[in-house]
């Protein structure tokens, strides 16, 4: 049985060590041109762009859907030191043509939606070309749609849906900067506490609408792995990710992200 209050103590005590490292990383700083080099590199505008979908449809309660999502945005970060950094995104996104059964009732639309993710990540130990530290990350996706459409009980339907994602994510990061000819591998492995909740609407012409509200949320692990590589002065990352979802039937959310890296 998995301990909720696990994930809050292990943010506590994560959030702790970041700053302990900061404090002694900033006392190494003792180098002018070093220094100058920090403040050089110390923001990043990157276009983000990802696309994720579900290996079973998800079902909770009786409501059922394949689900996909995509979205295109801009993802900041901020590097405090050459070990420690914080990050924002924010993206747009769109899934044309969803089907969503509600209570039996099948009917499909588009979905639009909103991504957002706030993350910190430090790795303060090195050794050689490896680098050890750890990630924390938290994700929200605000998915809708109103102009659902189908049909069941011999009668056409239309109908509403609405949907919101929270993910916190802690994880043990360990990356090889000179692996080959990639250039550097980051590897990522940890526990993701989610929570999902939605609501549903559909109905006939002139018939009673149905509401439908569902929620569901668990603690799950995850694994990414991530390719970066300077190209001329460009610093693109391809990330693959896999993360476990324990509603009534266990699904995968895998992911595919493509970042762009432009420093000023």
């Amino acid at each position: 049985q998995w301990d909720k209050n696990t994930i809050p103590r292990a943010f506590r005590l994560a959030v702790l060590t970041l700053v302990l490292c900061c404090v002694h990383l900033s006392g190494s700083l003792v180098s002018a041109a070093h220094a100058q080099t920090e403040l050089d590199r110390r923001i990043e505008v990157d276009p983000l762009l990802f696309f994720e979908r579900s290996s079973n449809d998800i079902i909770v309660d009786g409501v059922s859907s394949p689900y996909k999502f995509g979205a295109a945005g801009v993802l900041g970060k901020v590097h405090l030191t050459d070990s420690v950094q914080v990050g924002v995104g924010f993206g747009y996104g769109f899934a044309p043509n969803q089907p969503i059964t509600i209570s039996g009732r099948s009917l499909k639309g588009d979905f639009k939606g909103v991504y957002k993710k706030l993350a910190l990540a430090a790795m303060p130990l090195q050794a050689g070309s490896y680098r050890v530290g750890f990630a924390i990350e938290h994700e929200t996706q605000s998915v809708k749609s109103i102009n659902l459409a189908g049909f069941g009980s011999d009668a056409g339907l239309v109908g509403r849906a609405s949907s919101d994602q929270r993910n916190k994510k802690l994880a043990l990061r360990v990356q090889n900067d000179a692996l080959a000819s990639l250039g550097a591998v980051a590897l990522q492995v940890g526990m993701s506490d989610w929570n999902f909740r939605s609501v549903g609407v559909a109905q006939s012409d002139g018939g009673f609408p149905i509401t439908k509200n569902i929620s569901a949320q668990g603690g799950d692990p995850f694994f990414s792995v991530e390719i970066i590589r300077d190209i001329g002065d460009l610093n693109v990352s391809i990330m693959f990710e896999t993360q476990k979802r324990s509603f009534d039937v266990v699904s995968y959310f895998n992911r595919i992200q493509m970042s762009v890296a432009y420093i000023f």
